[in-house]
């Protein structure tokens, strides 16, 4: 079922996004995923994508471990470009 929902975010153009590669800060950005996933999952989404940019790769890195302690995430995936991934929202 999950997996459904990550190529359902792959495709989906519209797809709910988290856009945190130009933050100031690697703190602020992660205080920023926390706050859009919880809004996400109080808004009964399934999926989103959450963009963290190329760069030196220590964005991406904090993201996706966040994304890994996340009680509110289902799983994760990076996408082919590599500056993003999909996220599966678990289900209320």
């Amino acid at each position: 079922m999950t997996t459904s929902h990550l190529l359902a975010a792959a495709i989906d153009d519209q797809a709910p996004a988290i856009d945190l590669h130009q933050m100031d800060t690697v703190a602020l950005a992660l205080e920023m995923l926390e706050r859009e996933i919880f809004e996400l999952y109080k808004n009964s989404e399934r999926y989103c994508r959450v963009i963290y940019g190329g760069g030196s790769g220590v964005l991406g890195e904090a993201v996706r471990d966040a994304l890994s302690q996340n009680p509110l995430v289902d799983q994760w995936e990076i996408e082919m470009r590599g500056a993003s991934c999909v996220v599966s929202l678990i289900q209320k």
